[in-house]
């Protein structure tokens, strides 16, 4: 006769039977009182998903079949992070979500990294033409940055200056905004070069395009000196971008692009650069995408370019408008301070935590569970075999194994829980010859005026 050994559950499995039983009975209450209140289940349909990665450990955050975890556009329409220092395979979690999308919907995707890493750009060109994706690199092909009316243009132009708040400095910026307003919402229309722009700012030559109109009054009440103060600041951004924003294509032109900010290239100019970029594609999701196409933007070191409060600011334009956006900052001080912080992560529906070397911030957003400890009283050195246990809230993830996290895995952290996975790789089967044509391109060069022909596979 076969006889059952029954081994005694712990109080750990206890808890999470109880917590299960509970949490399904919550489940059922709330599906009784929807009912109750007429309130219709939303239809159930079928999430187009791609494959993120494999699962390891602590909860299932991500949809999982046979261990395999998947990513849902839907979910990807929210804001994410990808969090994680240098060396730790954020760039690779980047490229699996670029990838995924470009493989598993026809969303548009646009890449702007302030980190400036050219094999980076190299492999994203190389996956999204494996996609299928045609795809713009800049600063090989340069950018269209004169598209829009002149009012949406002079807006573009005063976000790329740092601009102070009081004082003096507030003065001087109000006399340029007006000055740079003047310049672009001219009769004769907008300028359409970098060139144009600063031949605009000159006295005579502003008095010349309001002439007979009131405005000319205002010009004249400018001092030279203002003017050439104005026209100096601009003509040095312009000089280090060196004609890469006077190119032939645009946000509405592209279907993938990656636009590189190099900062061995444009030095202090590189936020400047950031945001004009991050403007004008603001102003194109408003007024320039009459489609509505979905849009996925990844910020690659967006504390480069803005900080944290404009940032946060600039997730809730663009998610307004029905763009995906996916930012991806070192740690939890590169947000720009701890108010900016937190409204990013309190935005942000999903989290992927590399390693960093301070998780404890952002590891609460996975929440807590209730555990148990143990304690033995000891007298020189010696139990007495006289303990206590007490029941208290701890961290689902634990920040020491964040720390100790290998290249390309991370923490998924959403709805109160974390998920330790390992992120798959995007494929890497070399560069397709298309890729390498615009890398080896020595420069760019303008022939016929018409929008340069994206790299397609």
């Amino acid at each position: 006769m076969a006889i059952a050994l029954l081994r005694r559950r712990s109080v750990e499995e206890l808890r999470e039977r109880d917590e299960g039983r509970a949490e399904r009975a919550r489940a059922k209450a709330e599906r009784r009182a929807r009912r109750a209140l007429g309130v219709r289940e939303p239809p159930r349909r079928v999430d187009p998903t791609f494959e993120l990665g494999r699962h390891v450990d602590y909860d299932h955050v991500l949809p999982h079949c046979k261990g395999r975890v998947s990513m849902p556009l839907s979910r990807l329409q929210r804001t994410a992070l990808v969090i994680g220092a240098p060396g730790s395979g954020k760039t690779v979690t980047l490229n699996r979500l670029a990838y995924g999308v470009a493989m598993t919907s026809d969303w548009q995707i646009i890449v702007i990294d302030a980190k400036g890493d050219p094999e980076t750009q190299r492999r994203f060109a190389a996956s999204m033409c494996h996609a299928g994706r045609a795809v713009h690199l800049f600063p090989q092909q340069p950018y269209d940055a004169w598209r829009g009316t002149g009012r949406e243009i002079a807006n573009r132009l005063v976000a790329l200056i740092d601009w102070a708040d009081e004082g003096g400095g507030a003065y001087y910026r109000d006399l340029s905004t007006n000055l740079i307003r003047l310049a672009c919402t001219a009769p004769d229309g907008p300028p359409r070069s970098s060139r144009e722009l600063l031949a605009r700012l000159d006295k005579t030559g502003l008095l010349v395009l309001w002439a007979g109109r009131p405005e000319a009054q205002e010009v004249e009440r400018f001092r030279d000196e203002h003017i050439d103060a104005c026209r100096q600041r601009y003509r040095s951004f312009f000089d280090a971008t060196d004609g890469q924003l006077d190119g032939t294509w645009a946000f509405e032109d592209a279907d993938c692009a990656y636009l590189l900010l190099n900062e061995l290239l444009y030095a202090e100019e590189t936020s400047k650069v950031g945001r004009f970029l991050v403007e004008d594609f603001k102003q194109y999701l408003a007024g320039c995408n009459p489609d509505g196409r979905q849009v996925l933007l990844i910020i690659d070191e967006f504390s480069a370019i803005a900080d944290g409060e404009r940032t946060a600011r600039m997730v809730e334009v663009v998610r307004s408008y029905g763009a995906a956006v996916v930012l991806a900052p070192q740690s939890f001080d590169g947000m720009g301070g701890p108010e900016a912080a937190s409204r990013i992560l309190n935005a942000a529906h999903t989290i992927f935590l590399h390693a960093v070397a301070d998780p404890d911030p952002i590891i609460k957003a996975a929440g807590t569970k209730m555990a148990t400890e143990w304690s033995l009283q000891h007298e020189r050195g010696l139990s007495t075999d006289v303990g206590s246990t007490r029941t208290q809230h701890q961290l689902r993830v634990d920040p020491n194994e964040v720390r100790r996290l290998a290249p390309g895995m991370c923490i998924a952290i959403g709805n109160g829980r974390g998920e330790k996975l390992q992120i798959a790789a995007t494929p890497r089967a070399g560069d397709p010859p298309e890729v390498q044509h615009i890398f080896d391109e020595p420069e760019w060069v303008e022939d016929d005026g018409e929008p340069e022909e994206p790299v397609r596979l």
